[in-house]
């Protein structure tokens, strides 16, 4: 079950910290500004094709009044899909902002919406993929509906033939629509995931987006639900209410939402160029092989593998990340996964998504909110450990002193609480 009212009450703390609410209000306005920029880049070819879907659907019209309604809401869909595939680099770099800031604490600038555009091809495909998905069914269901509708009126040509008609086609519209609202809200993370991992593929993303999703359709329902007041109060306030606190509002709560579908803690990849030594936009197999993998053990790491008598690709000389300090997940919530640390900066682990930077929600109940503290000494090559806990932190069986600075060495094992979760200082 989704905590939607912790969720919200979790963004409000945010807007109303250290400025943040303007730093938003500022994100929004650049992104309205560019994605209408851009969006009207195709202004031209949207408005001939509009024209043309226009002109179909006044023939049929004449012709058929049922099939020209479609068609001519056909053309009106194919032209929403076109503004959405061309303003979503900048969508994903809006959603990239408000997830470092629900990371870091600490808002990015706003000019940070420009990270995405050396993908913006393969996020502007990620999309189109994305659209396809939710709406060739509906399509495929209101389309077959006009068509036998129409049928019906055409053959029967009687009052009762043209209501049982209507009726047909009515219905089309109403289950199209259920599925379009069901699949929009299975595809609910996907630029967040986007901007979570920009390497990721459109297969991937779409995957990964059904599995957070499964189970939550109908609280992501509610949770979309939940803002339909403030959305009637922009309208009627001709969007100011919106720009300036709304849309901020119910954007850092879908990234609070977002980390707590996703099950840990977010973790930003960096957005890199996009051109590789081929030339080619990052993600895309110059030698068109294939991009597979996971997360170590899992499907969302992309690993290439070449086609066979493809041109050899020389790999990167190998990094050494020894030295590189790293909490590694031994047993619990965090199993398998690796946090890579800064030098002398400090990470809290806790239940707290507000103070900790690694957050642990499941099996988490011998946890506190603000659990303890870990920092690794770039002079002393050791781990700065402070336990703040009631439960305590644990070293071999013996517990830490609270709130007492302790130095431990790299390879050893510290469980919170309990041995539910346990961690390794690599």
């Amino acid at each position: 079950m989704i905590n939607r009212v912790a969720d919200k009450d979790q963004a409000k703390r945010y807007l109303a910290e250290n400025g943040n609410q303007s730093g938003m209000v500022g994100m929004e306005i650049l992104y309205r500004v560019i994605s209408s920029i851009t969006v009207a880049a195709l202004a031209g070819f949207i408005a001939v094709v509009a024209g043309y879907g226009i002109g179909i659907s006044t023939i049929f019209t004449f012709l058929l009044l049922p099939i020209g309604l479609v068609l001519a809401y056909a053309v009106g869909v194919i032209i929403g899909i076109l503004g959405n595939v061309i303003a979503t680099p900048f969508n994903v770099g809006r959603s990239r902002y408000y997830l470092a800031l629900k990371k870091n604490g600490i808002r990015s600038s706003a000019s940070s919406i420009f990270e995405t555009f050396d993908f913006f091809v393969q996020f502007a495909y990620v999309e189109a993929v994305r659209e396809l998905s939710v709406l060739w069914l509906p399509l495929v269901i209101e389309v077959g509906a006009g068509i036998v509708g129409g049928i019906i009126i055409v053959a029967t040509q009687s009052w009762g033939g043209i209501v049982f008609g209507l009726v047909v086609i009515a219905a089309g519209m109403i289950a199209g629509f259920v599925v379009t609202i069901r699949r929009n809200l299975m595809y609910w993370p996907v630029p967040m995931i986007q901007a979570d991992h920009p390497q990721l593929t459109a297969q991937q993303v779409l995957e990964r987006s059904r599995e957070m999703t499964k189970g939550h359709l109908m609280d992501l329902f509610v949770f979309e639900l939940s803002f339909i007041g403030w959305h009637f109060l922009s309208g009627l306030t001709g969007g100011l209410v919106g720009l300036l606190y709304s849309i901020p509002y119910e954007n850092m709560t879908s990234a609070i939402l977002y980390e707590e579908l996703k099950g840990r803690a977010i973790s930003l990849d960096g957005i890199k160029s996009n051109i590789d030594p081929y030339g080619m936009t990052i993600g895309i197999d110059p030698n068109g092989g294939a991009l597979t993998g996971g997360y170590p053990g899992t499907i969302y790491d992309p690993v290439y593998t070449p086609k066979a008598n493809s041109i050899p690709v020389t790999p990167p000389a190998p990094q050494n990340d020894a030295a590189k300090p790293t909490i590694e997940g031994v047993a619990g919530m965090y199993a398998g996964s690796s946090f890579p640390l800064k030098a002398d900066q400090v990470v809290v682990l806790g239940r707290d998504a507000a103070s900790a930077q690694i957050v642990f929600n499941q099996g988490a109940e011998k946890i506190s909110r603000r659990h303890c503290s870990v920092m690794f000494d770039s002079r002393t090559q050791m781990y700065i450990v402070v336990d703040y806990s009631s439960n305590g932190t644990y070293v071999k069986g013996s517990r830490l002193q609270a709130n007492v600075p302790v130095s431990l060495a790299r390879g050893t094992e510290i469980a919170l609480g309990n041995n539910s979760n346990v961690v390794r200082l690599v």
